[in-house]
């Protein structure tokens, strides 16, 4: 049976809940509470498959926000932490913790990318966000 992308989301969900205290959205919340994940899926390529075999390239971006309330360069070091390579508030670690997804793919992290600030929902709060990109190949 082939692997949902709802199965992949809640899986890429269990591991960033690794992290204490990181609040973890595997859809887009009305609103957010920081330091935060959301799951976003931005491909599913059914043509990546390599010949009869079936399987699918899933690609999603995590984003990760902080808040800006206590200041820029607060946030700045508190999204640091977060995108580290190493350690047990790393969501990098977390995400390498099982690259199997519980069993159902292959998780491939990719580089982090680009700090910004983005208001979520558009007139909401101001955030800090880094966004991280994953590959998942499954069945």
């Amino acid at each position: 049976m082939a692997t949902s992308l709802a199965a992949i989301r809640d899986a890429l969900e269990t591991r960033l809940a690794t992290v204490s205290g990181l609040h973890v959205y595997d859809v887009w919340p009305d609103q957010l509470d920081p330091p935060a994940a959301v799951i976003r899926p931005t491909i599913v390529d059914a043509e990546q498959c390599a010949g009869s075999s079936g399987i699918v390239l899933y690609v999603f971006e995590v984003h990760i926000f902080t808040s800006l309330a206590p200041g820029l360069p607060a946030a700045q070091d508190a999204l640091d932490a977060l995108i580290t390579a190493r350690g047990t508030g790393s969501i990098e670690a977390a995400l390498l913790g099982d690259t199997t997804l519980g069993g159902i793919g292959r998780l491939i992290p990719l580089p982090w990318r680009g700090y910004s600030s983005v208001k979520i929902p558009e007139n909401g709060p101001e955030y800090l966000r880094a966004i991280k990109d994953c590959e998942v190949w499954a069945a």
